[in-house]
């Protein structure tokens, strides 16, 4: 009898199989949008979902070689697994003018960061600090926009490089000390990276707020003090709705003139 890996229906109540994926139009994409090289990272063969691959799966998960075979084999389900492998990919249904489904998740970067060649860009601690506090900032900007005195040329040119979708954003360690951070020295930039959205002028963060929290921490964050700064953003909307206030009379005296 087949079970629902060989294409039969699954002999489990309650608990869903374990398909490992096989759409290879879908294994390119995460290929061609982020960077990964097959050879090395082998998602065409360590890849598993709990539906089946031309359902769109929701989630995606990097098992081990060993549990990759086990699951080739069990074509009759005579194992009843419950879960398998790290969640590295989960489905998007944000944007669907960005390439790739699939954004990377934060609990999967262990796996999926040593293998990222694309998307990855680099800031300096301060500015990666504020975003963690804000959530999300502006970047892509004229000479006279808030944008330009929160991100440097260089980390803006960085995020610029990246195309739009998930990225992985990474401080630049050099600059802790010049952002007043000797505690982050600890840590590495691998060991802060953080999944976010790149749109096409802001970056927004796309972790938890408990798990920013504790990266604020991490690297030495007063979240006492950050939390009184004013959020970029909410500067950029305030000075547009200001602007907009100062055009409003001059639009109603020009109708005035008109209708006279």
């Amino acid at each position: 009898k087949k079970g629902a890996r060989a294409g039969g229906r699954s002999r489990w109540n309650g608990v869903d199989p374990i398909y490992l994926v096989k759409n290879a139009e879908l294994m390119k994409t995460l290929v061609d949008f982020y960077g990964f090289d097959p050879n090395t990272f082998k998602i065409d063969v360590q890849l598993a979902a709990r539906t089946p691959d031309d359902q769109r799966p929701k989630r995606l998960y990097f098992c081990s070689k060993g549990v990759a075979e086990l699951l080739k084999a069990d074509a009759e389900e005579k194992l009843k697994i419950v879960c398998a492998g790290v969640k590295c990919f989960e489905r998007q249904d944000k944007d669907a003018d960005i390439p790739c489904q699939y954004r990377l998740a934060q609990e999967g970067l262990q796996v999926t960061l040593p293998n990222l060649t694309k998307q990855k860009v680099v800031i300096k601690l301060s500015e990666y600090a504020a975003l963690l506090e804000h959530r999300a900032m502006p970047f892509r900007s004229d000479e006279t926009d808030t944008a330009t005195r929160v991100f440097c040329p260089q980390s803006i040119a960085s995020l610029i490089a990246a195309n739009q979708g998930c990225c992985v954003v990474l401080p630049d360690m050099a600059t802790a000390e010049e952002a007043n951070l000797p505690a982050a020295s600890a840590s590495t930039a691998e060991d802060l990276a953080i999944v976010c959205w790149l749109g096409k002028a802001t970056v927004s963060l796309m972790v938890s707020k408990p798990d920013a929290a504790l990266l604020m921490d991490r690297i030495g964050v007063d979240r006492s003090k950050a939390y009184a700064k004013p959020n970029p953003m909410q500067v950029k909307r305030d000075e547009e709705t200001a602007a907009q206030a100062e055009d409003a009379p001059a639009a109603d005296a020009t109708k005035d003139a008109d209708a006279k």
